[in-house]
């Protein structure tokens, strides 16, 4: 039973891990749901800020939009602007 427990609890874990580092990553100012300082578009790390938002997107299914929207952050920072609207 432990063991089942604790597997629950690191699932979770993750799933909110990924949730809360793409929202550290790529933060707008203009986001009344952020829970963090925003990030100026010079300090983004794209390929972190994506993968954490792809990850955050394909584990929960609230604020899907805004971590849509900061995942193409990311892609516009690498200069991938095809990417950005897909």
């Amino acid at each position: 039973m432990r063991i089942i427990m604790l597997t629950i609890c690191i699932v979770l874990a993750n799933k909110a891990y990924a949730v809360e580092e793409c929202d550290l990553l790529g933060s707008l100012e203009a986001d009344l749901f952020s829970i963090s300082e925003p990030v100026n578009f010079q300090d983004i790390k794209n390929t972190k800020l994506v993968k954490a938002c792809t990850e955050a997107l394909e584990e929960q299914n609230n604020n899907v939009a805004r971590h849509y929207l900061l995942r193409a952050r990311g892609h516009l920072r690498d200069g991938s602007n095809e990417q950005a609207i897909t």
